[in-house]
């Protein structure tokens, strides 16, 4: 049986939390932390892309693009957070987790649209959906 705790977060971003679990088993959602014992009873939804920004647009404004996107993303039912790598061959690969797949693809109506709004301006190929699928295994320990 899964233990939960919720973290509420006040105006100034400080967290206090109603159980002492750990806080590596922690994640933000919306106004809230959520935590558990065990990763192993989180469900959750992966959506990877792989993009190659342009750094010239990125370092002439794009970033707020980015930030706006980013912004826009957030407010989506489901939605858990991005993980952004830079890949060594200068590419971007983000991670997106989202709480089902079917709030992944709600959040399509949404942000298909601001993705060629903001994003595709700044990119110098097309997208590539690299997979998705529910999270298996989580190791991530953030302590």
């Amino acid at each position: 049986m899964m233990r939960m705790a919720v973290w509420t977060a006040s105006p100034t971003r400080q967290l206090t939390r109603s159980s002492p679990l750990r806080p590596d088993r922690c994640w933000i959602a919306h106004t809230a932390v959520a935590c558990t014992d065990s990763w192993e009873d989180v469900h959750m939804y992966a959506v990877i892309r792989k993009l190659a920004y342009d750094q010239t647009r990125l370092a002439q404004g794009g970033q707020r693009h980015l930030a706006a996107f980013q912004a826009i993303h957030e407010r989506q039912p489901g939605f858990r957070g991005t993980m952004v790598i830079q890949a060594d061959d200068g590419n971007t690969v983000a991670l997106n987790l989202w709480d089902s797949e079917h709030d992944a693809i709600a959040g399509l109506s949404v942000l298909g649209p601001e993705v060629q709004r903001l994003l595709e301006p700044l990119l110098t190929e097309p997208a590539v959906l690299v997979g998705a699928g529910h999270v298996v295994e989580n190791t991530l320990n953030l302590g």
